[in-house]
């Protein structure tokens, strides 16, 4: 099991995420012949998470080149599943966009110590950036630079059906306030007919679910969980294996649907909005749209109670979408501009309005939020705000979570078993990429200046 483990640690860190799009030709129009400014390209993706996000970053374009016609901005929208690769196939081709929006924390900053991204704090103001929300900003904050300018939040957390609280004896708007409490509920859900929590596991990814959900609130900071990463201690105590003894105990308690390991993400989520679930854990805009397609008064919202004491308990983790400029666009100085005008009040409540996802600046009012769990989750982004764990580790560890979690269902592996695995895959990295480890290490003793 090690070496297999090691060995998808040597081959991930050979490919290094990906995202992007192939460059193909164009028809020119008589028009864009007589241009005789420049032409600027944003790379994005998202639309199938969060409908509407194509129309607000067209519609940005379209009017910045009304104010400055001398400027034209290109969208283009790429599948999420090429983020990275895409990335990295343009940077060999040399054909990058002025902007792309990479995920906040470590699989963006991979590309920065990759030496494919340039900072964007050299191009945008600190005025600016101070906006952003700190625990988002904090991910793309690394060696006194702002590499990430983070665009929208994505919070991940509990989605619960109030119907199935009700009738499984629960007061939906008095959640648990203790693990005993929460494990008690699910059993309460159970005996009524339902699935307590469900979710599809069958590719592995839902283990950086759990791991978001459960993990966090046994930290400080998010700098415990990087010293670990660079070595200062081990993935066996409880501090950093917690969570998959919360698993394990939910596993053989039967409180997960028995065909968890079976079914892809997008089956277990159709279970829940079937409306056969009690609970179900997601980012904010698939929780929306639960919502709009199950009613509000069907849909609330939670964050789970877990053991851990540290700072972050009862927090939420609240990670970033963010923009990249790449090391080899052409205009850099456009795309600190175009940042700049991104990061707007008019641009960032334009984002709200066109998709519901919150922006990232705190321009965003909480008397303009109508929907009831969009006010509750407000609440704690701008108050509570936590580390997301899976933005805080390298991606060939996010890899290593996956497998170990399909093993954890089908071959019924234990928590203690879990951890080791999930150890052994650290140590194994740690040993074939020294400079990374160092920068982690920077990230997690940097003091932050916002």
């Amino acid at each position: 099991m090690l070496a297999a483990l090691m060995v998808l640690v040597l081959f991930s860190i050979s490919n290094v995420l990906a995202a992007g799009g192939r460059k193909g030709d164009k028809k020119v129009s008589k028009k864009e012949e007589e241009f005789k400014g420049i032409t600027c390209r944003i790379w994005f993706w998202g639309e199938d998470k969060i409908p509407g996000i194509t129309d607000f970053f067209q519609e940005s374009a379209d009017l910045y080149h009304e104010s400055y016609p001398d400027v034209i901005w290109e969208v283009k929208h790429v599948d999420i599943d090429r983020v990275y690769s895409g990335f990295n196939e343009m940077i060999k081709t040399e054909d990058a966009p002025e902007l792309h929006l990479l995920l906040g924390g470590a699989p963006g900053l991979e590309q920065a110590w990759s030496g494919n991204l340039s900072p964007v704090s050299d191009y945008v103001s600190d005025e600016v950036l101070s906006r952003i929300n700190p625990e988002a900003r904090a991910e793309g904050y690394w060696s006194g630079k702002q590499w990430l300018a983070p665009i929208f939040l994505e919070p991940w957390l509990f989605g619960i059906n109030r119907l199935i609280w009700e009738e499984a004896g629960l007061d939906p708007d008095k959640t648990p306030d203790t693990w005993t409490d929460f494990v008690d509920a699910l059993q309460k859900i159970k005996d009524a007919g339902y699935i307590p929590w469900v979710f599809g596991g069958g590719n592995g990814f839902y283990g950086a679910s759990f791991q978001s959900a459960l993990q966090y609130q046994y930290y400080d900071s998010a700098a415990d969980y990087r010293r670990a990463i660079a070595g200062d201690e081990t993935f066996t105590i409880e501090k950093h294996s917690g969570w998959w003894h919360l698993v394990q105990e939910l596993r053989d308690r039967g409180l997960f649907n028995p065909d968890a390991a079976e079914l892809s993400l997008a089956e277990g989520q159709d279970i829940f909005f079937e409306g056969n679930a009690g609970i179900f854990f997601d980012t904010h805009p698939r929780i929306s749209a639960a919502a709009r397609e199950m009613g509000e008064d069907v849909i609330d919202v939670m964050i789970v109670p877990v053991p851990g004491k540290g700072a972050f308990k009862g927090k939420l983790p609240v990670p970033a979408v963010c923009a990249g400029i790449p090391s080899i666009a052409r205009y850099k100085e456009e795309a600190g501009k175009f940042l700049e005008y991104l990061l707007s009040k008019e641009r960032q409540n334009a984002l709200y309005e066109k998709t519901g996802v919150f922006p990232a600046a705190d321009y965003l009012k909480r008397t303009a939020i109508k929907r009831k769990i969009d006010k509750k989750l407000y609440d704690w982004t701008v108050n509570n705000a936590a580390m997301t764990q899976t933005r805080n580790h390298p991606a060939v560890l996010e890899e290593a979570v996956y497998m170990i979690t399909q093993e954890f269902f089908t071959a019924n592996i234990s928590a203690e078993q879990a951890a080791q695995m999930y150890g052994d895959a650290v140590q194994a990295w740690r040993g074939s990429t020294p400079k990374v480890v160092e920068n982690f290490r920077t990230w997690a003793e940097e003091d932050l200046p916002f």
